[in-house]
């Protein structure tokens, strides 16, 4: 069906209220095959909810945005590819510009990249909570797709910026810089490369 329906761009703004988005696959800010898809809310304590591809995500040449202004937002996705992620040739972007967050994902979330993408979550201010296994908060995924006939590398970042007590999985904290990235094992051309986790 792709080649049936590409391109496309779908945009969703909301000026004030408290707000409940609910989306199965490929919503909230999600561009599919040569799209762009764009969520702005501009106020109040929303709810993101979304099976798959969702909250600011991106595949097969695509591009998504969600921007978030203010309140105290809930992102869930219990499957993978959400909250700023970029899966083939694609660009996607989380930005929660204020207040206590909460994210929550199952992988490829939280400004991750694969398969020669570009993606970045920013949160900018507020005491904010991560939880997500695997692929997440900045680390890139495979990138075997393209990586032989380009010799070219994912990008992903996740950023948290503001004077916040933020609350990570694993090793990763307040007030650290990390640089992520590391060759797969097994598979010398393709790597997990390059991203940035930075909270400050």
């Amino acid at each position: 069906m792709r080649g049936y329906t590409a391109g496309g761009i779908g945009a969703l703004y909301d000026l004030a209220g408290e707000d409940a988005y609910s989306v199965g696959e490929y919503g909230q800010g999600s561009g599919y095959f040569q799209a762009l898809g764009i969520l702005h809310d501009a106020a109040g304590n929303d709810r993101y909810v979304g099976s798959r591809y969702a909250q600011g995500s991106a595949a097969h040449q695509a591009a998504g945005i969600l921007v978030d202004e203010a309140g105290a937002d809930t992102y869930l996705c219990p499957g993978p590819a959400a909250q700023g992620a970029a899966w083939d040739l694609s660009v996607a972007m989380l930005i929660d510009r204020a207040g206590d967050d909460s994210y929550s994902a199952a992988g490829l979330a939280q400004g991750s990249a694969a398969q020669l993408a570009v993606a970045m979550r920013l949160d900018l201010g507020g005491d904010d909570a991560y939880a997500c296994p695997g692929i997440c908060l900045g680390r890139s995924g495979d990138n075997a797709y393209h990586y032989d006939a380009t010799g070219l590398f994912n990008f992903s970042a996740s950023i948290d910026r503001g004077a916040g007590i933020d609350r990570y999985p694993g090793a990763l904290s307040n007030d650290l810089l990390s640089r992520t990235g590391a060759q797969a094992q097994g598979r010398p051309a393709a790597w997990e490369c390059c991203g940035l986790f930075l909270d400050e």
